[in-house]
């Protein structure tokens, strides 16, 4: 049955169930997502200082993260006291920050904390919103039920924030560009739409009575000033592409599950052909054929 989770992020992350991040995995190959599902592979995704940067900036702005921290005492990990202090941290699972990391993550938080509730009165850790209405909740944890052709695929996600009474999603992206081009590009990398559609889908498996009425935001914020903020909602096309990839991700877990075999990129020798943006831009038609 659908429904909310009462979790912290870190216990969320070793949940059994299949979530965005492992579907994004799915979609490049199986093998991939079950090297980094804790019930299976279990390895998760390396971090990195981008990934960790992102985290603490969340934790600051949104009150919740995926992961603690700790600032240490040391500009630099040289000595052996201070790559003693650093490994120490990272083994208790938290994130180790140089004075200098702590000082530039909370001026990015501070600028996108200040700049969010004077343009958008949103405030992440006062029960505000963009569209006014209240019970804002940050890091919610949510698990629902996705039915395939190969049986049902229990999933799970963790919402940046919500507004639970008017079915509002916000998600927070810490970027180098904010600008239009720049998201466009990052949202396909990274299959931001399946992100989105996999969060819509699943409060709606929770609240059944907002279908067709879930709004669901990205906040992309620049990490360095002026600190700028681009907040774009999918459109048609954009909510279209997220369904079919989900649905696909979805349908392959289920199979996986189902056969117990988690395949890489296939046997055999495959043909590679040219993608439609490069041959359009050597001006090439398939008639030259």
């Amino acid at each position: 049955m659908a429904h909310l989770l009462d979790i912290s992020p870190a216990e969320y992350h070793l949940r059994p169930e299949f979530s965005s991040t492992i579907a994004k995995e799915v979609l490049r190959s199986p093998r991939h997502a079950w090297m980094i599902h804790p019930s299976y592979g279990g390895r998760g995704k390396a971090p990195t200082k981008s990934t960790e940067r992102g985290t603490v900036v969340h934790k600051l702005v949104l009150g919740k993260g995926a992961q603690d921290f700790e600032v240490l005492p040391h500009e630099e990990y040289r000595t052996d006291k201070a790559k003693a202090d650093r490994d120490a941290v990272i083994a208790s699972g938290r994130i180790p920050l140089k004075p200098k990391e702590f000082t530039a993550a909370g001026a990015i938080a501070l600028a996108i904390k200040n700049r969010l509730v004077e343009e958008h009165e949103f405030d992440a850790r006062v029960p505000s919103s963009l569209d006014g209405s209240s019970g804002g909740v940050s890091e919610q944890g949510m698990v629902w039920t996705e039915q395939t052709e190969h049986g049902p695929v229990e999933c799970r996600g963790m919402m940046d924030h919500v507004f639970l009474s008017r079915g509002l999603i916000v998600d927070l992206k810490v970027v180098e560009d904010a600008s239009d081009g720049a998201i466009e590009l990052s949202a396909e990398y990274y299959h931001y739409a399946l992100q989105s559609c996999a969060y819509v889908r699943g409060l709606t498996a929770v609240e059944p009575t907002m279908a067709g009425r879930i709004k669901f935001l990205f906040i992309f914020a620049e990490a360095a000033p002026p600190y700028a903020l681009n907040i774009v909602e999918p459109d048609g096309v954009f909510r279209e592409l997220g369904e079919r990839r989900w649905l696909r991700a979805v349908s392959t877990w289920g199979r996986c599950l189902k056969t117990a075999e988690w395949p890489a990129y296939g046997a055999g020798i495959r043909q590679i052909t040219a993608p439609a943006w490069a041959m359009a831009r050597d001006g090439y038609t398939t008639e030259e054929r």
